[in-house]
């Protein structure tokens, strides 16, 4: 079930994220997400997954994903490679939250307008989690 839904969203941010209607609001996909959604779907039939089982999470690209590339949508850092996961990303991590990827971001970018892309031609629901008055994570429902 899980699984299924995280390859759901492969393919839709495959389809109209570079192309299509190339809304470019992801910049790079985790690759190891499948891997993942397999272990929490396991531990849910186990009954031993935590509280954020089965979310599938957008993280801005300004926050440390271990082996992902935390560029805040700039060329002087599209190679940082992330070495650990920030505080609130081992905690998501620790509930079974799944990381799809990093999520574009632009300081002009208003978050009414990346929800807008996000809900109208990647075609999901959205939960947004704000930490300081800032929009941290977007969670695809």
């Amino acid at each position: 079930m899980i699984v299924e839904k995280v390859k759901s969203y492969l393919k839709k941010i495959e389809k109209n994220n570079k192309k299509g209607k190339k809304i470019n609001a992801i910049l790079q996909v985790n690759p190891r997400v499948l891997k993942e959604a397999e272990i929490v779907e396991k531990k849910i039939k186990e009954g031993k997954a935590g509280k954020l089982a089965g979310k599938v999470i957008t993280v801005k690209s300004n926050i440390n994903v271990k082996g992902l590339n935390a560029s805040c949508a700039s060329l002087t850092l599209k190679n940082y490679t992330c070495p650990y996961d920030a505080t609130v990303i081992k905690k998501i991590r620790e509930e079974d939250g799944l990381i799809i990827g990093m999520a574009n971001m632009d300081e002009f970018l208003e978050l009414q307008e990346i929800l807008f892309l996000l809900t109208k031609f990647l075609e999901v629901q959205v939960q947004v989690v704000l930490q300081l008055y800032q929009p941290v994570f977007v969670t695809l429902l």
